[in-house]
């Protein structure tokens, strides 16, 4: 998960990791990373798509933007 500056870097260090391409990266439901705006449309898109309604993060502090956006949503 990374919200916000660098996300782009972080996609690239997600694909050499990975083996795989940047668009899978974003693609894949399983990792969220982008502005913030691109992740709350991802996981609104998951929920509604998946029927996801919990995620699991390591980086609470720079999730708490997108907790603070996804509020009374």
């Amino acid at each position: 998960t990374h919200v916000g500056e660098g996300a782009d870097r972080a996609i690239e260090k997600a694909a050499g990791q990975l083996g795989a391409g940047a668009d899978l990266v974003v693609a894949t439901p399983f990792l969220l990373m982008g502005s913030l705006e691109q992740v709350v449309d991802e996981l609104e898109r998951n929920r509604q798509r998946f029927g996801t309604s919990h995620v699991v993060v390591r980086d609470v502090l720079g999730f708490a933007p997108v907790v603070d956006a996804l509020a009374g949503r």
